[in-house]
């Protein structure tokens, strides 16, 4: 009795959790256009290869910060990302990441191959492919030590803030949201969607979809009314 009790006062009393807007396909391409000009720098790199890989394969920023190289696989069609851990990965299985080569401009698998190629790291490296940067009189260079939270969160807001109207409503998530919302206009299927970000139930999936005004008429207009 206490404890539904407990559960009914903080139904009541607090406020509702506040999901951070999704990221659109419309601003990581001005993002792209601003940092991955062909004498982008190392932290031009880095900015693209977290936004479109994050939005391409629905990751949390623990999802990319556990990445070591030697863990991001290429082939002819594909990027292959294996996860050591997750958020979703309660028995630390492992999953895998499949993200399409689009062959466009905007394409996550050429973002990340640009990366790696001016990060300089063996294929078999086991450091992590998130990492600090220092300035050297040759340029920028990457050091050791990983990206924290905090700052790759201060990279992507910094990136993103010329091309929306009130940053404060996004954070990292908001790349993981965007790639579902995406996928959710495209009429990819819930079950495709769900495998993607690795979600296993309905309820936590849907949290981070916000589907455009069209894809919301889509019901009500299928009833032959």
């Amino acid at each position: 009795m206490v404890k539904c009790a407990l559960q009914g006062f903080k139904r009541m009393h607090s406020s509702p959790a506040r999901r951070k807007e999704p990221i659109t396909p419309l601003i990581l391409g001005q993002v792209l256009t601003a940092h991955g000009r062909s004498d982008a720098s190392l932290a031009d790199l880095r900015i693209l290869f977290i936004c479109f890989v994050s939005f391409a394969g629905f990751s949390r920023f623990s999802d990319l910060s556990g990445l070591t190289r030697k863990d991001c696989k290429f082939a002819q069609d594909r990027m292959t990302l294996h996860l050591s851990s997750s958020k979703t990965d309660q028995f630390r299985q492992g999953s895998v990441v499949t993200i399409a080569r689009t062959h466009k401009r905007t394409c996550p698998v050429s973002a990340a191959e640009r990366y790696f190629t001016a990060m300089g790291d063996t294929q078999d490296s086991p450091l992590p492919v998130l990492r600090r940067l220092v300035k050297t009189k040759s340029g920028l260079r990457s050091t050791i030590h990983p990206l924290s939270y905090t700052r790759t969160r201060e990279v992507v807001l910094d990136a993103i803030r010329p091309f929306v109207p009130d940053v404060s409503l996004f954070g990292l998530h908001s790349l993981r949201a965007g790639g579902a919302t995406a996928a959710c206009n495209s009429n990819v299927s819930p079950f495709l969607i769900s495998k993607q970000g690795r979600w296993h139930s309905e309820r936590s999936r849907n949290a981070y979809l916000k589907p455009d005004q069209a894809v919301s008429l889509v019901a009500s207009s299928s009833l032959g009314l």
